[in-house]
Formats: C-alpha cells, structure tokens, sequence
C-alpha cells in the first residue's frame, strides 16, 4: 500500500480495466491513499489460479482466477473473486 512505489512496479503507461472503469498510475495511487487513511481497515488476503500463461514474443498474456479475503484480527470478515487477464511486455528492467 505504499504509493510511492508504483513506479518500481508500473510503466509510466500502466492501465487496468477495473469493473467498468480505466485506472491508470494516478487512480491506483488515489485508491491506495484513501484506503490507507482508513483507520479500521480489513487485511486483505489475495489468492491467485492461473488459467493460462502465454508468451509472444516480447509479450506476455496472463487469464487468472482471483480471491481475495478479507481478515479483521482473526475474522474473515468478506470474500471476493472475480477473473482477471494482464498482458505484460518485456522492458530492460524486467516484464
């Protein structure tokens, strides 16, 4: 949750197709501040099942289940899942 890192992680290009919605590095960091400035916030636990890896090239496309669960102390207090897909490509620094 630390916004000032998403550079280490994004390209300058970086976007997501979030439930409708574009986010690129500036929305993601707005999330990330807003939800730190929650003081009871829920940990949130991710769990990933790959469907498929597939390379082309200099590029990499990712289908993915995702689970999230969300924990207060010991409570499971929600349950998300939803599919993803990511398409990486390779720059000097890694995909």
């Amino acid at each position: 949750m630390d916004a000032t890192k998403i550079s280490n992680y994004h390209t300058d290009d970086f976007i997501i197709l979030e439930n409708g919605e574009v986010w690129d590095n500036d929305r993601i960091k707005q999330y990330m501040r807003k939800q730190l400035s929650m003081e009871d916030r829920a940990k949130r636990i991710n769990k990933m099942d790959y469907i498929s890896i597939d390379k082309y090239g200099e590029s990499m496309q990712i289908a993915y289940n995702n689970y999230a669960e969300f924990m207060k102390a010991d409570t499971l207090v929600g349950k998300a899942s939803w599919l993803e897909s990511a398409l990486a490509v390779k720059t000097d620094e890694g995909w």
